[in-house]
């Protein structure tokens, strides 16, 4: 995948993330924790695949 596009997906997994805990703290809760997780690897696994086709299509 183009190096900005990694970029920008690495600061919204950041950011998801540090949010997350924050919201996990003040809930005192697991939930947001899987949710987060599963959406996070959700996008990045279809960031990767996109880019591996377009890869593979040039």
């Amino acid at each position: 995948m183009p190096e900005r596009r990694a970029q920008a997906l690495a600061s919204l997994v950041e950011s998801s993330l540090e949010g997350l805990m924050v919201i996990a703290r003040a809930t005192r809760g697991r939930t947001p924790v899987s949710v987060v997780a599963d959406e996070v690897a959700a996008l990045v696994e279809g960031a990767v695949l996109a880019g591996k086709a377009t890869a593979e299509a040039h």
